[in-house]
């Protein structure tokens, strides 16, 4: 729906947040655009942009909409002075709330000294995942569960972390397949930690690197550990002596 054909619309009522997929989101949240199939041409050419939420309106029938303006419009101020040409109204169903940026949070909680390592995490409070079927999340929360008697933290299979350097020295790793996060949140000598949530989507192309052989590479890579911890055995991995200022490793 464009500005002209909304402002026909009457006894429109100003909202002040909406709940999309579980995520609250309101004016300067931002949105990415999945109008639904059959639309016109301008629905076409918007599919799949980012856009930031200008205002959240209802109408007299108490339905939602959601006004947007594109962000890579060079005319973008002119549709947040609420001039017309420049904004777009969705049904709320019709876009897919954008995640936070969170690495800043994450480099602000190590560079605040409180902090040896921080955790992207789905599994807190405002974090979440999208697009991915059932079988997948349980195998997720699964594997969670068997590394936390390892690990207080909630989220240990993300794989999006930094680590301060320190906290390396001197600790052998010894990861198996893609899973690193588990070792490094195992043994390295961070101190305290936090956990900042964000959202998980599935991938657009390509295909996950999750199968049976990295499930078993996960339980030999939680045998070798909870042995460690238990009987003192040692692997036979890489000793850190000059890592980078920080480590950061994102999941398929």
């Amino acid at each position: 729906m464009n500005e002209w054909e909304w402002q026909l619309l009457e006894e429109k009522t100003p909202v002040d947040h909406l709940e999309i997929s579980g995520i609250e989101v309101r004016t300067g949240s931002r949105v990415r655009l999945r109008p639904r199939p059959g639309g016109d041409v301008m629905d076409i050419a918007l599919a799949g942009q980012t856009a930031t939420i200008e205002c959240i309106e209802q109408d007299y029938e108490g339905k939602r909409h959601v006004c947007v303006v594109l962000d890579d419009d060079p005319g973008k101020d002119m549709g947040l002075l609420r001039q017309p040409g420049h904004r777009f109204f969705f049904d709320a169903e019709e876009v897919e709330p954008l995640s936070p940026d969170e690495l800043p949070q994450m480099v602000a909680a190590l560079e605040s000294g409180k902090y040896g390592l921080a955790v992207g995490s789905r599994y807190v409070k405002g974090g979440g995942i999208r697009n991915w079927p059932l079988k997948r999340r349980i195998t997720s929360i699964v594997a969670c569960m068997l590394a936390w008697p390892l690990t207080p933290i909630r989220d240990i299979t993300s794989g999006y972390l930094l680590v301060k350097r320190e906290a390396l020295q001197g600790v052998e790793l010894d990861p198996i397949g893609f899973k690193i996060g588990l070792e490094v949140a195992a043994k390295a000598k961070y101190g305290k930690f936090l956990e900042v949530p964000y959202v998980f989507s599935d991938r657009v192309v390509g295909e996950s690197k999750l199968g049976g052989a990295e499930i078993r590479n996960y339980l030999k890579q939680l045998g070798r550990l909870y042995a460690m911890r238990l009987f003192g055995a040692r692997g036979h991995g890489i000793v850190a002596t000059g890592a980078p200022p920080a480590a950061t490793e994102k999941t398929a």
